[in-house]
């Protein structure tokens, strides 16, 4: 098999090695192009950067928006002191003989419902809630 070479580059073609001419550049060209190829590594570098922090901002707003919810939660009330309900007492005349507000008397006592009290209850009337 015979082939003619116009430089060191030569190919195979269908069982047939052909001749190609050399590629000579200038050397301020090939700086052009490896400036090129950096640039685009560079731009390829930043797309991801730009990414990755998509994507964590991302999980940690979702983060952030799950503990507010769980942290937003009410606490469970803490009793201190309880006492039974007596015949014709109501939720405002126990906050009344403890000195109690309505709102801080409901907020220790978040199960009760006033309406329904009953003889021997035990209702929280020091704590915090």
């Amino acid at each position: 098999m015979s082939c003619l070479l116009h430089g060191p580059f030569y190919y195979k073609y269908e069982g047939f090695m052909k001749a190609t001419p050399q590629k000579r550049e200038l050397p301020f060209l090939r700086q052009k192009k490896r400036e090129r190829r950096s640039d685009n590594m560079a731009e390829g570098n930043k797309i991801a950067t730009s990414l990755i922090l998509v994507f964590m901002l991302s999980l940690l707003i979702f983060a952030s928006i799950a503990e507010s919810r769980i942290l937003g939660a009410k606490s469970t009330p803490e009793c201190d002191t309880v006492v039974g309900v007596e015949s014709g007492d109501t939720c405002f005349d126990i906050a009344q003989k403890f000195q109690l507000t309505t709102d801080f008397f409901n907020s220790i006592n978040p199960n009760i419902d006033c309406h329904e009290l009953f003889v021997g209850q035990w209702v929280c009337v020091d704590g915090t809630a």
